[in-house]
């Protein structure tokens, strides 16, 4: 049987095999998860739920996103489990905004304390920048080097972003600090 000759397996003029016509878009099967366009909430939501794990980390980047004021009175829950799923299923991008929420909500509601927080987000911090994310590795050695007023550990992480060509400054600003 030829391809699109049934109701089951639609090609949409103009789109490549393996993709339908969706509006104006072609995307890929729209009954399978796919990723979402990062500022669109409805189809991100969509896309989370249908198990689409970098979804959740753009859902979780929308909810994250403060008023102008920067000012919520409560931790940002939302945000949190999106990052935290999103983390959990390898998404190492997600387990810098992950810790990043954590610190952030310690630094303007004091919850949970600045120490613990960092104890959270340090263990995320080093897993991304493992994994080769350039931030993760940035984050770690600023937790390390001033938060925690240990250059020497503080170098190894900035100076694994670095040998990845990292654009991070932080190991000159590591370097010249101590």
């Amino acid at each position: 049987m030829a391809k699109g000759s049934d109701d089951s397996d639609p090609v949409a003029p103009g789109c490549a095999d393996g993709l339908v016509r969706v509006g104006e878009r072609c995307v890929a099967d729209a009954a399978q998860a796919h990723v979402c366009a990062p500022k669109d909430e409805a189809d991100c939501e969509t896309q989370c739920e249908a198990g689409n794990l970098a979804s959740c980390y753009n859902l979780g980047l929308i909810h994250d996103d403060p008023p102008a004021t920067g000012l919520t009175p409560e931790p940002r829950t939302k945000a949190l489990s999106l990052f935290r799923r999103a983390c959990d299923g390898g998404i190492e991008a997600a387990c810098v905004a992950l810790g990043d929420v954590t610190v952030g909500d310690a630094e303007r509601i004091r919850q949970p304390p600045l120490a613990q927080a960092l104890d959270q987000a340090l263990p995320l911090y080093e897993r991304a920048c493992t994994a080769g994310v350039g931030r993760g590795c940035a984050r770690a050695a600023w937790v390390y080097g001033t938060m925690r007023s240990n250059p020497g550990k503080a170098m190894a992480p900035a100076r694994q972003d670095r040998l990845r060509g990292g654009r991070h400054a932080l190991l000159r600003q590591v370097t010249r600090v101590y």
